[in-house]
């Protein structure tokens, strides 16, 4: 786990300052940038808890897990 920013938008993770910095061209370029940036997140969000719940060892993780993955796929109609 990585630790939380330093200061707003500023990531120790390259890849997750890769990630703020490519939403926040998005949000910025126009409206419809602004929903392709929150259908990103929300498909960020569905690899990240596919990824946790392959490596979780307890059906009670899986479950959680499985619950914020499909929280996320409803949510991603929405924005496309």
């Amino acid at each position: 786990m990585q630790p939380p920013a330093a200061q707003p938008g500023v990531y120790t993770s390259a890849d997750l300052q890769q990630l703020h910095d490519q939403l926040l061209v998005l949000v910025n370029e126009s409206e419809t940038g602004a929903l392709r940036a929150g259908a990103l997140i929300e498909e960020t969000n569905i690899a990240d808890f596919r990824r946790l719940a392959a490596k979780a060892t307890d059906a009670a993780s899986r479950a959680v897990l499985a619950n914020l993955e499909r929280a996320s796929a409803n949510h991603l109609p929405a924005f496309v």
